[in-house]
């Protein structure tokens, strides 16, 4: 259901490079990268200009606290497009902003734990090593076809040019320059990657898996609609001590975190779900969004179902998720994970309230004419749904609402949902469960009884084979 390239670039470590954009100094806590090996294989190449992050290649540990500890992420871009892509510093909109995520997949699930502010990208380098870049030296205001251009860590960690992620539509590539300062940039943690040592520590997280990843919104990208492959990420270990990240493998390039799930659960199931939005032409393409939905059987008559919806570059974002499910049903264990925003960040981190209908079980944040600022479902962020219920999976429709308003319908997607389960044997009351008064209904009818309900076996008499059928169900089934 996903293509990944992995790709590889030798020795940038050892590269010095003007204006410090790719630097080696000293940093303590720094993770430096191995080596990725290998040669890059993009996934196809836009018309026009077209950024991908071609290598996650180290990270750097600023500092940990009793609650948290940050981060940031050295990103190599390139661009496989056939134009140039612009690199125009501030005050200009014409250069690239950045992201920095961390995820981890944990006992089946796949969350996303830990985002920082975007940097602001300023010039860029002609470099090979992601295609076959003609070169032309210097720090230019844009990117050629198949050159590539790195940032260090702890160049994506200085926090004077890093902006926030609610100035930034990421379907049209806009954003507001000069950017809103929040709460500044003294400190440790203001404006990098930040993530709780509860979710970093090994006692707390047996077996986990990490990730890192990145994305580039760029408008000259998203006007050439080419905005779907901006994302790569690549897997870390987080040393048990320090929380100092190594790098592990190689950098999944145009491909979204969330796509590492069915690596490791191959019955994950994951899907596109398109949404026309507004371009700055007042056209309308794309935006991408990706759901993928899990179910265990517990083995003890509940289904655990896990739902994720990763939002890659819509605007509209989503406001609510909603799950059918057969009447009757019993739902325990609801939850939701989301990904916290920090610094002053203008978006909302309240978790979304759940309401459990009739047929349907719906997370929803407060209303767009309510808060604009609300806890909706942004771009390159992804949230997580989950409960477990008394019915085995079968095929429903989800509803996905769209928080900010548009033109476009609500989309939707199929999903394992909770079934009506199968008719209980037994049942006669039709209560959801067999007790006493089915017993009661069981022996009324004993003897011959051609057609009868409490004739479970067919056999034409309620007999023993009856009563032995109808006590092994007791308390433990959904009525049909």
């Amino acid at each position: 259901m996903k293509t990944k390239a992995f790709l590889g670039a030798a020795g940038l470590a050892s590269v010095v490079i003007v204006l410090g954009q790719l630097n080696v100094e000293a940093v303590p806590g720094s993770a430096t990268d191995p080596g990725e090996g290998g040669v890059f294989q993009p996934i196809g190449g836009g018309i026009g200009p077209d950024v991908i992050v071609c290598q996650l290649p180290s990270t750097v540990k600023w500092a940990t606290s009793g609650t948290e500890t940050s981060y940031s992420i050295a990103t190599t871009s390139a661009n496989i497009g056939d134009e140039n892509l612009d690199w125009v510093a501030s005050p200009s909109v014409r250069h690239p902003v950045i992201s920095q995520n961390m995820y981890r997949y944990r006992d089946g699930v796949m969350e996303h734990i830990g985002q920082s502010w975007l940097k602001h990208s300023f010039c860029a380098l002609q470099l090979t090593g992601c295609g076959p870049c003609a070169g032309g030296g210097g720090c230019l205001s844009f990117l050629r076809p198949g050159c590539r251009d790195p940032y260090s860590a702890s160049r994506n960690g200085s926090q004077g040019g890093l902006g926030p992620k609610w100035q930034v539509n990421a379907h049209t590539g806009q954003f507001s320059v000069p950017w809103d300062q929040g709460a500044g940039t003294s400190g440790d943690f203001n404006r990098r990657l930040r993530v709780n040592n509860v979710d970093l520590d090994p006692d707390l997280n047996p077996g986990a898996k990490y990730f890192i990843a990145s994305m580039y919104v760029a408008l000259d990208d998203a006007a050439a609609n080419n905005r779907h492959n901006n994302a790569s990420y690549r897997q870390v270990t987080v040393n048990p001590t320090t929380f100092n990240l190594a790098m592990s493998g190689s950098t999944v390039t145009e491909t979204a975190a969330i796509e590492a799930w069915d690596d490791f659960v191959p019955s994950v199931v994951l899907q596109d779900v398109f949404v026309a939005e507004e371009n700055v032409d007042s056209s309308m393409t794309d935006a991408r969004y990706i759901v993928a939905n899990n179910v265990t059987d517990n083995g003890d008559g509940t289904w655990d179902y896990e739902y994720a919806v990763y939002n890659m570059n819509s605007h509209r974002s989503v406001g609510a998720f909603s799950v059918p499910m057969a009447p009757g049903v019993n739902v325990t264990d609801i939850e939701f994970h989301d990904v916290n925003y920090h610094s002053g960040e203008a978006w909302d981190s309240t978790d979304w309230a759940v309401q459990v209908g009739a047929d349907a079980i719906t997370w929803q944040t407060e209303p767009y004419s309510d808060n604009e600022q609300a806890n909706a479902l942004r771009w390159d962020t992804m949230y997580n749904f989950r409960f477990t219920a008394d019915t085995p999976p079968a095929d429903a429709t989800a509803t996905m609402s769209l928080f900010r308003p548009g033109a476009s319908a609500d989309p939707t997607v199929v999903v394992s949902a909770p079934s009506a389960g199968e008719p209980c044997g037994g049942d006669f009351d039709g209560d959801g469960s067999v007790g006493f008064t089915d017993l009661v209904s069981l022996l009324s009818a004993w003897g011959p009884c051609v057609g009868c309900p409490q004739d479970l076996d067919g056999s034409g008499d309620v007999g023993f084979a009856d009563l032995v059928s109808l006590l092994s169900a007791w308390n433990g089934c959904i009525g049909g």
